[in-house]
């Protein structure tokens, strides 16, 4: 008869579990960036009114704002961030660089994204208005 000893198991336990939510958060950091990402590519390529599909669903139902049309983004360079306030609140600032089209006016906005997770649907949603252009 062997002799069966726990304590191993009792070592490894929580090394397991802390991997495990360890990978959780890696996989939760892995969507902001790719959102992050999404959200740059929706803003460059000049898709504003898009931008409202990133949106806590509280702030989701407002009209986009008028314009939007005569706006040609030239730069999107982020300043600072993605920065954990908590696991599942994130900030990031950006700096947008864009021309009105009809006067070829050059102008830059700087934009202070707040990203909270949506834990039920795991995705990441801007929890702060969209930028004025």
């Amino acid at each position: 008869m062997t002799d069966f000893r726990p304590w191993p198991l009792l070592v490894l336990l929580p090394l397991l579990l802390g991997a495990c939510v360890a990978s959780n958060m890696k996989s939760s950091e892995s969507k902001l960036r790719d959102t992050l990402r999404y959200f740059e590519t929706t803003v460059r390529w000049g898709q504003l009114d898009r931008m409202s599909a990133f949106l806590v669903p509280q702030l989701a139902g407002q009209p986009p704002q008028p314009g939007l049309d005569n706006i040609r983004v030239t730069h999107y360079d982020t300043v600072s961030g993605p920065t954990p306030v908590s696991d599942e609140r994130w900030v990031q600032t950006v700096a947008i660089e864009y021309v009105l089209k009809d006067s070829q006016v050059v102008k830059r906005l700087t934009d202070n994204q707040v990203w909270e997770l949506d834990a039920e649907a795991g995705g990441w949603h801007r929890a702060n208005p969209l930028p004025r252009f």
